[in-house]
């Protein structure tokens, strides 16, 4: 029996915020899947009709994205290499969402220039946790 490596502190630091990130993303999004008529009535009207526009694929890449990352990263924390299909997975169904919010609606209209940041880091953490993922395969610390 081999034992495994031991793995630095910023290993598990890294892969328990971005568990936090992600379990961010799976509470907003069942928060937005189970919004009452009257909640959505009190938002602004922008995003209000956003959300009542988006389409049903829209909200099944954005469930996807949200619950594989944060399987990633669950996967990460028990040291299986399971963990980057599960950052693949939840990367490409951000990159449909991001596909559909920036070229395909008016979200961007709607919410101004500003609104990019978010998106922007979005993709730049789903980016991030798969290189975190195979370079953690590569020296070991994941199998």
């Amino acid at each position: 029996m081999t034992e495994k490596l031991k793995l630095p502190l910023w290993f598990w630091v890294v892969a328990i915020v971005a568990l936090l990130w992600n379990l961010m993303g799976v509470f907003a999004f069942a928060m937005q899947v189970t919004m009452s008529a009257s909640d959505m009535a009190q938002l602004p009207e922008a995003q209000r009709m956003a959300l009542e526009n988006n389409p049903m694929w829209f909200n099944i890449a954005f469930g996807t994205s949200v619950i594989a990352g944060a399987l990633g990263c669950i996967f990460m924390l028990m040291r299986k290499s399971l963990a980057i299909l599960a950052f693949i997975i939840s990367f490409a169904a951000v990159l449909v969402q991001m596909l559909y919010s920036f070229f395909l609606s008016e979200h961007m209209t709607d919410y101004g220039s500003g609104e990019t940041i978010m998106p922007l880091m979005i993709i730049a953490v789903g980016a991030f946790l798969i290189w975190f993922a195979r370079s953690s395969r590569d020296k070991g610390w994941i199998s």
